[in-house]
């Protein structure tokens, strides 16, 4: 056991030597990111109830498909390009432009279908308010340029715009949401951090000369969209076998069982935010030296796997074990049955800490958007196909098994995809 633990800390000493402020910066954010929300949404559970929470929940589902197809995977692709033209201005400002136009675009197309969507589908008046709020929170956030920052590895200018725009958020909930039907108040000011931090984010940019005159073109944005189109299948297909259960289960099942999921899941992400600062630092890093120095990249990422492997697995099951626990406390005695959901969702924690560096870590960085996308559409799949019959079935408890069979599928297909492709990754699993 201790030759195991030396072992798994000589590794990250290594992983993090260099990147430690860096880390530290990500850290900060990412626990700010699950913090915040911990400061509201018991409030918000107690006040609004159940059906209200979930309601919300339901909104907030239906708005992420504007913003996902307003940032048309542009979070990762725009990223990367701009961590591999670091020290070019010229570059870094026409690419800001074009990918801000073509964001533009997109939202609005994106809003336009759902509100057509919505009038079709005949929905009461507060639900379509609040999806409506959630819509233009939606393509707000979608045109922030934090995705800039971080591929220009200034993780403590993004951290510090992040954290202060969350935080603005906190006594606005406090304030103006006191009783069950200020759902649509909710969800305003849940999201009005994203239009904070974008101004913010602006400001600061121009300040230190990343960003200046609007230059871009027809050209430009329409190569921007091409460059991310795989990047957005992939996200998509994600949203498929996340986001998108979540509005499964609202057509299938109740909004109580809508809140029981909700629930469950808020206390899920927090576990495993702990490794996200892992991936928003070496993403870049990886994706520039995959490019400079291969060999290197190699082995950090695999060094970066091992470590994240062991890591997410220990959360996994102290999240499982404290359940009980953590929903009495941050929930409340209404949500008693969103207990057995946590604890399926918390296998979500170790499947999604190897997944993330499979796929985020090495494949992206390793030209396999391809590849990366396949492994997510097997996931979509099998989600979806499990959803359904699932939460008909089972409600929440069900849908939580749907989103384990979804994580365990991509995460089984990466591995296979790597093997295959890589020596170095296939090695993983012959050694004895």
């Amino acid at each position: 056991m201790t030759s195991v633990s030396s072992t798994l800390a000589r590794l990250a000493n290594s992983i993090f030597r260099g990147n430690g402020k860096g880390l530290v910066s990500a850290a900060t954010w990412q626990i700010a990111n699950y913090a915040v929300p911990l400061l509201t949404f018991p409030y918000l559970g107690r006040v609004l109830g159940v059906e209200g929470f979930g309601a919300m929940g339901f909104a907030a589902a239906v708005a992420a498909y504007a913003g996902l197809i307003a940032d048309w995977g542009f979070s990762l692709s725009a990223t990367q390009s701009a961590s591999e033209n670091r020290h070019d201005r010229a570059y870094l400002n026409r690419l800001v432009w074009s990918v801000t136009a073509a964001k533009v675009v997109l939202g609005v197309v994106a809003a336009m279908l759902i509100v057509v969507a919505l009038k079709l589908w005949g929905a009461s008046a507060s639900t379509n308010n609040a999806i409506y709020a959630g819509l233009a929170i939606a393509c707000i956030g979608a045109c922030n340029i934090e995705w800039l920052l971080r591929g220009l590895e200034k993780l403590k200018l993004f951290a510090t715009i992040s954290v202060a725009s969350r935080v603005a958020t906190v006594p606005l909930t406090y304030i103006f949401v006191t009783k069950k039907t200020d759902i649509v108040l909710a969800v305003i000011i849940s999201g009005a951090g994203s239009a904070i931090s974008l101004l913010i984010g602006l400001f600061c940019c121009i300040r230190m000369g990343i960003i200046n005159t609007p230059q871009t073109s027809f050209g430009d944005v329409a190569l921007r969209i091409k460059d991310g189109f795989h990047l957005f299948l992939s996200q998509l297909s994600v949203n498929i076998y996340t986001t998108s259960l979540t509005v499964i289960l609202g057509f299938f099942s109740s909004a109580y069982q809508v809140g029981l999921f909700s629930g469950a899941d808020k206390l899920r992400r927090p576990a495993l935010a702990v490794f996200s600062p892992t991936q928003m630092v070496f993403f870049p890093r990886i994706s520039y030296l995959a490019k400079a120095e291969p060999e290197k990249a190699k082995r950090l990422a695999l060094r970066i796997l091992v470590v994240q492997a062991v890591g997410s697995a220990v959360v996994s099951a102290l999240l499982a074990l404290l359940a009980p626990f953590l929903v009495t406390i941050l929930l409340g005695a209404e949500f008693a049955d969103a207990v057995p959901v946590l604890r399926v969702l918390s296998l979500l924690v170790f499947l999604i800490g190897c997944s993330s560096v499979l796929g985020l870590i090495i494949m992206l960085p390793f030209d396999l958007k391809r590849e990366f996308n396949n492994c997510v559409l097997i996931g979509a799949v099998v989600g979806v196909g499990a959803a359904v019959p699932l939460s008909i079935e089972a409600g929440a408890f069900g849908l939580a098994w749907a989103a384990v069979a979804a994580e365990f599928a991509v995460a089984i297909s990466m591995f296979v995809v790597l093997s295959i492709r890589f020596s170095w990754i296939s090695d993983l699993w012959r050694r004895k």
